[in-house]
Parts: C-alpha cells; sequence; structure tokens
C-alpha cells in the first residue's frame, strides 16, 4: 500500500474475530484504529466489533447487488457512511474491513476509502483497483456499493469502468460460486 493512503485487511467474520480478539488481549492499549464491519441483517456485528475499541463503522446488509425481496441490498445511505467514515482515516493508518466472507462487500468498502483518498480520474481509478488488489488475492468488490461509490465521489464512471475491466460487468462472484 502505497505510503500516503490508509493500509488495510480485509478480512472474513471468523477471522476478524481472530484479530479484535487477540489486539484486545495482547494490545489493549493499541488497538486497531478503524474498523469497518459489515454484517447479514440477521446475524448483526460480532461481539468482538461491539467491544472494539477503535471508531468503527457497523452496516448490516446482505451480499447482494440486485434487490430481492427476501434479502437487504446495499444502499447509496451505506455507501454515503462509508465515505463520510474514512474522512478521518490518515494516511498510513490501518483499517480492518471485514463481511462474511471477507471477499465482496469488505473488499468494496476498502475500495471506497482508498478511492476516497484519490483525485478522481482515470489514472487513478486505476491505481485504486491495482492497491486493493496487492492488499488481498481473492476479492471482487460488490457492483452495486461500487456503482454508488462512483457516483458519490464524483468518479464520473471512471470508477465503474476500472472495477468492470478488472473484475468483470454483470455478476458478483459469490453468485457465480452457488
Amino acid at each position: 500500500m502505497a505510503s500516503d493512503l490508509p493500509s488495510f485487511s480485509i478480512l472474513s467474520r471468523d477471522h476478524a474475530k481472530i484479530v479484535l480478539r487477540r489486539a484486545a488481549v495482547h494490545h489493549p492499549t493499541k488497538h486497531i484504529p478503524h474498523l469497518v464491519s459489515i454484517s447479514d441483517p440477521d446475524d448483526g456485528p460480532p461481539r468482538e466489533v461491539q467491544n472494539h475499541a477503535g471508531r468503527t463503522l457497523c452496516l448490516l446488509f446482505h451480499d447482494i447487488s440486485d434487490p430481492d425481496k427476501d434479502l437487504t441490498v446495499p444502499t447509496r445511505r451505506d455507501v454515503e457512511q462509508i465515505v463520510k467514515f474514512a474522512e478521518d482515516i490518515k494516511p498510513g493508518e490501518h483499517t480492518v474491513c471485514h463481511c462474511n466472507a471477507g471477499i465482496s462487500r469488505s473488499s468494496a468498502a476498502a475500495l471506497t476509502i482508498i478511492a476516497s483518498k484519490l483525485e478522481p480520474n482515470g489514472e487513478n481509478a486505476q491505481r485504486a483497483i491495482t492497491e486493493l488488489m496487492s492488499i488481498k488475492d481473492i476479492i471482487h468488490p460488490n457492483r452495486a456499493m461500487m456503482t454508488y461509490a462512483d457516483d458519490i465521489m464524483g468518479w464520473d464512471g471512471r470508477l465503474v469502468g476500472a472495477y468492470r475491466s478488472t473484475f468483470g460487468g454483470g455478476t458478483d462472484l459469490l453468485w457465480m460460486l452457488k
């Protein structure tokens, strides 16, 4: 991760619980500064997230990009909260982003935070994707979240374009695996 950007961990729910538990036990005075926790609405955030001493943003929605009558799709308001949360994250500060599998919603949150720190242009859209991919190998940011992020931050389709050229356009990886 470049020094002008925050550093990240993109984790699954179970891995985040372990990391937060270890941080609380072994480093009680040195907490993880920023945490974005995204859980399914029927699960809620893990207890370890609720006990986290640093700044925490908890969001509740399912890992879908298209409306479904039985599931909660991410909303523009959810992504606006991530953008607002990112305002207080300084270069070099560490942020943990977690969701259930650590693949889609958490990587979209990290990409949104990265993009929020860059000037919206074509070169930086690709830079944001490259930075994200340097964090973790297996990711596929949630398409709906990225569409909202692009619009909210004024990327004029450039962030979505870089996303599509890297991850494809129509469907989310998790739906293809099911």
